[in-house]
């Protein structure tokens, strides 16, 4: 029987391959021109960063020393400082940054100086040189 005709059972994907070929076409031409918005147009605002002035920044070191706003002071003078500082001031926020060195105890001995002094909220950095101290 060698002119018989034989069934192949194999999927021809060809043509899938180009219906797929033009569908992923016309996304790639269509796509940029559905992205549309609109104009906004924003106010003009002034805006402060808040100097050396406006904020304390309390600063203990590895070696002990104690800094406020970059200028060094004693254990004993700080609440007297801090308290001088935040005359006339609402805000009663303070940074204040340890060295990795520095014991628990004396970090949070200073803090309680702060919070004597009348600063009602510490903000903690994680090191002094994020606030430009190193």
């Amino acid at each position: 029987m060698v002119g018989q005709l034989s069934v192949r059972s194999e999927i021809n994907i060809t043509p899938l391959v180009d219906v797929v070929l033009v569908l992923l076409i016309i996304f790639m031409v269509i796509t940029p021109l559905m992205q549309s918005g609109y104009d906004v147009v924003t106010p003009k605002t002034e805006s402060r960063a808040p100097g050396p002035q406006d904020q304390l920044v309390v600063s203990v070191f590895q070696n002990g020393a104690i800094y406020l706003n970059r200028e060094p002071v004693t254990a004993i003078s700080l609440g007297d400082r801090i308290s001088k500082a935040l005359r006339g001031h609402d805000a009663r926020t303070a940074f204040f940054s340890a060295d990795e060195g520095v014991g628990y105890g004396d970090a949070i001995s200073v803090m309680d100086i702060m919070r004597a002094a009348g600063v009602k909220k510490i903000a903690v950095a994680s090191a002094p040189s994020e606030l430009g101290l190193k």
